[in-house]
């Protein structure tokens, strides 16, 4: 299920109303639960684990940047996605005067309005996707951090804002957190990247280990390419170790799926460990029976630490 199609779009500069509508807020709200529920991520978006009273709002968040992504990436958007990115923009904009018509506006109207979230996030988030469509590669890590820092950081924010905490360490905490998601994907995504003609490995740790792009364009899992890897994959890792006091800062409530969230990402890197670094395997990606064990030790740590829950 996507947050859009082709006949959501009256004209290349504007949303019209989805057919369904009018779209009352619960109605949208409901509209983003079932996109959120529906998705394919790797990890859990709204789930049961998140309070209820903060549920409509994480799926709004997750609608508004997956339709957002999917005009940057979908292939059925080829050709028109700096217009479709503008309606998008435009719709948004909108929104935060008091107008929307499409659902993810309606639901996402309400959630700003309630949290007094200020524009310059979702803005953000916008502009990674529209630096998905012109940059192709980065030479260096400090590069690729400034693009995450469209793309992923601003949804850490956005988060923070909903659960009404601005604290400057905590935030810190959810910027590393929210790399730390980012630069998982990009370990993971190595190949599928590439099919879109992207490369995030920054060309100066390829050069360092000796990958050239012909190596990723085959999918050759050579002696090199395991160490480039090994090296991304620590890297991560770190990121998550700065992010891991994002666990404690967050309300008592909201704790437990950041903790899912957290335990699946380290998981999902020692399964790339596992796979000898071959990304490009199956062996590689998360399994159902690895998120039964996820949740289950989670669990175990919220019964273990029940106090402070």
């Amino acid at each position: 299920m996507s947050a859009l199609t082709k006949d959501h779009f009256a004209s290349p500069q504007a949303l019209p109303v989805i057919a369904g509508g009018p779209w009352g807020t619960v109605r949208a709200q409901d509209y983003c639960i079932a996109l959120a529920s529906n998705s394919r991520e790797r990890f859990p978006i709204a789930s049961r684990f998140t309070p209820k009273h903060l549920r409509p709002h994480v799926a709004t968040l997750y609608a508004f940047v997956r339709g957002a992504k999917d005009l940057a990436d979908a292939p059925e958007w080829e050709g028109r996605r700096e217009l479709m990115l503008d309606a998008w923009q435009e719709a948004l904009r909108q929104c935060f005067l008091g107008s929307a018509d499409h659902p993810v506006f309606v639901a996402l109207r309400a959630m700003v309005k309630e949290f007094d979230l200020s524009i310059t996030a979702f803005n953000d988030i916008i502009a990674g996707c529209r630096l998905d469509l012109s940059v192709r590669r980065y030479p260096t890590f400090a590069g690729l951090l400034r693009y995450c820092d469209k793309s992923a950081s601003p949804i850490g924010r956005i988060m923070m804002g909903i659960v009404g905490d601005n604290e400057a360490e905590h935030l810190r905490a959810a910027d590393d957190f929210m790399l730390g998601i980012r630069l998982l994907g990009m370990c993971l995504d190595v190949g599928s990247d590439y099919s879109r003609r992207r490369i995030y490995l920054p060309e100066e740790d390829m050069l360092r280990f000796g990958v050239a792009e012909a190596d990723i364009r085959q999918r050759r899992v050579t002696k090199q390419f395991k160490s480039l890897m090994a090296f991304e994959v620590a890297r991560t890792k770190s990121y998550f170790l700065r992010g891991q006091p994002l666990v404690d800062f967050m309300p008592r409530e909201a704790r437990t799926e950041v903790q899912l969230v957290m335990e699946g990402c380290g998981v999902a890197l020692g399964a790339i460990e596992r796979a000898g670094f071959d990304v490009y395997s199956k062996r590689s990606q998360m399994h159902a029976s690895d998120w039964v064990r996820t949740v289950g030790r989670v669990a175990r740590l919220r019964v273990a630490n029940m106090t402070q829950w």
